[in-house]
């Protein structure tokens, strides 16, 4: 899996397990300690496309 797919189905995972609220998931991302491969997209993925990703997953339609 690339940087992306790896930031795209983690965020998808915890979104979901946050009861789909964005800033659930933004806050438990923030205080967690992550996966290692998550780390390392994320460092490596630039905002914008952060953020594509992140708008994707909570406005599915």
């Amino acid at each position: 899996m690339n940087d992306e797919e790896i930031y795209r189905s983690t965020i998808e995972r915890v979104f979901d397990d946050q009861c789909q609220s964005l800033e659930k998931t933004i806050i438990y991302i923030s205080k967690r300690n992550m996966a290692a491969d998550f780390r390392h997209a994320r460092r490596n993925l630039s905002d914008r496309t952060k953020n594509d990703i992140l708008r994707d997953v909570s406005y599915p339609f």
